[in-house]
């Protein structure tokens, strides 16, 4: 069983504000958060296989846009963002160790476009909290066994780190047909597989926005995760 940190969701407030503030300069001031209310999380008192979580508004070039939330996730040791509820089970799939047999795990399909996952802090019992460190585990499926198709973050480090996006789910060029779009990593979970108290924000980006805003997401210059072709289990 993972370590469960003891540390105050209070104690995140300060360094999540610091990070949505150079996230905001990091895309020209293109997308802003409210601070007051992500620095707001709850814990999930283990209705959630993941330890606390933040919505909040997000404005695009001073307009804000309804249906479009920032997703601020603390994740302890052993989190992750997966259940058995949206057409896959732990019957499904093949797991092998060193990830956990249980619902957290479990790859789920994603009902949106493209979402980008922010990093915003690691904080560790013997290390002050850093910003934009911290690492999780993107799962996926290939021929039904679970596996790690990406890595998502940045690993703490000793100097200072700069803001970074990447893609957890999206389209892109097909190289073996240039006129048709791609879907990866759908679907998968968000794992923390580290020993680090991790929070991470994502941005999902439904149909009807990408319609609307094309390049909503492109002042973040997101990167693809290192993810190898993934097989959609049948």
């Amino acid at each position: 069983m993972a370590e469960t940190l003891d540390i105050e969701i209070g104690d995140l407030a300060q360094p999540i504000r610091t990070a949505l503030v150079e996230y905001f300069d990091f895309t020209g001031e293109q997308i802003s958060f409210n601070t007051q209310r992500a620095t707001q999380m709850e814990p999930t008192d283990g209705k959630k296989p993941y330890t606390a979580v933040s919505w909040s508004p997000i404005t695009y070039r001073g307009r804000l846009i309804e249906d479009l939330k920032l997703a601020l996730v603390a994740f302890q040791p052993g989190d992750g963002t997966g259940n058995e509820e949206s057409g896959y089970t732990l019957n499904d799939i093949i797991v092998d160790p060193p990830y956990p047999k249980e619902a957290k795990i479990v790859p789920r399909k994603k009902p949106y476009d493209r979402e980008v996952h922010l990093p915003i802090l690691s904080f560790g019992l013997d290390t002050p909290p850093q910003v934009f460190a911290g690492e999780l585990e993107l799962l996926g499926l290939m021929d039904h066994r679970l596996t790690r198709i990406g890595m998502l973050g940045q690993p703490i480090a000793d100097e200072r780190l700069k803001p970074v996006a990447t893609y957890t789910v999206g389209y892109r060029d097909d190289i073996n047909t240039p006129d048709a779009l791609e879907r990866f990593a759908d679907p998968h979970a968000v794992y923390n597989a580290s020993r680090v108290l991790v929070v991470a924000g994502f941005i999902a980006v439904n149909g009807k926005i990408n319609n609307q805003y094309p390049d909503l997401l492109s002042c973040l210059n997101p990167r693809y995760p290192d993810t190898v072709r993934q097989v959609v289990a049948a």
